[in-house]
C-alpha cells in the first residue's frame, strides 16, 4: 500500500508519524497490500484559535478504480486522524460486504435455475 502523508500550518513530529502508521497497519491487514494508496492531509485551520475543532484531516483510500474519503474536524489532530481511519475502515468493509452479497445473489439465482431445470427433465420423462 502506498502512504501519503502531507500537512498543512502543522509539524508531523515522529512520535505524530508513528501514530498515523500503527493505525494504517490495522488498515493494510484488510485491504491488502497490493495496487491501493492512502492518502491523508492535516491540516490547522487558523493560527491564531487555541480552542475548538482547528485540525482537520482528510483521508482517501484508492483501490480497484475506487475510491473511498472521509474527512473530520476535532480539537486534536490524532482524534481527527483516528476517525477518518475509523471512517475508511467501515466504508471499505461495506464494500467488500455488498461485492459478496451480490455473488452470493447471483450464485442463489443460478442454483434456482438449475433445479427448475431439473424438475423440467423429471417431469418430461414421465
Amino acid at each position: 500500500m502506498k502512504i501519503t502523508i502531507k500537512s498543512k500550518n502543522l509539524e508531523i513530529t515522529p512520535a505524530f508519524n508513528v501514530f498515523i502508521n500503527n493505525k494504517l497497519k490495522s488498515l493494510g491487514k484488510i485491504v491488502g497490500e497490493d495496487n491501493s494508496e492512502i492518502s491523508i492531509e492535516i491540516s490547522k485551520e487558523t493560527e491564531h484559535h487555541r480552542h475548538g475543532e482547528i485540525f482537520w484531516a482528510s483521508g482517501n483510500l484508492i483501490f480497484d478504480g475506487k475510491k473511498i474519503s472521509a474527512q473530520e474536524r476535532s480539537e486534536n489532530a490524532k482524534k481527527a486522524v483516528a476517525k477518518i481511519l475509523k471512517e475508511i475502515k467501515i466504508e471499505f468493509k461495506k464494500y467488500k460486504l455488498k461485492n459478496k452479497d451480490s455473488v452470493r445473489r447471483e450464485q442463489r439465482t443460478s442454483k434456482k435455475i438449475l433445479l427448475t431445470t431439473d424438475e423440467i427433465k423429471e417431469d418430461g420423462s414421465k
